[in-house]
């Protein structure tokens, strides 16, 4: 996996609200430009930020995509999944 990719696709969602809108609406039309493996796609797709931040990801990089997709009501939704037991 290409943390490098996974970090540059929430890069760039966090500082585009028009791809973030994009993504909302047709996530695999977003996704299809960047070049993921299966599994990277997946978990990008499905925000499984607990899985994307045991993997290296930056966490602030991780919560700034997750409130630009979800907006700011969705922090208690994010810190639950943040809290999940950590990947072994």
């Amino acid at each position: 996996m290409s943390i490098n990719t996974i970090e540059r696709i929430l890069w760039d969602i966090h500082h585009d609200p028009q791809l973030a809108a994009r993504f909302r609406e047709a996530p695999d039309a977003v996704l299809d430009s960047y070049g993921f493996a299966d599994l990277e796609r997946k978990l990008v797709k499905e925000l499984d930020v607990r899985v994307i931040a045991d993997r290296g990801a930056s966490e602030m990089l991780l919560f700034n995509a997750w409130l630009a997709i979800n907006g700011p009501g969705s922090v208690p939704e994010y810190l639950g999944k943040m809290a999940r037991v950590r990947a072994g």
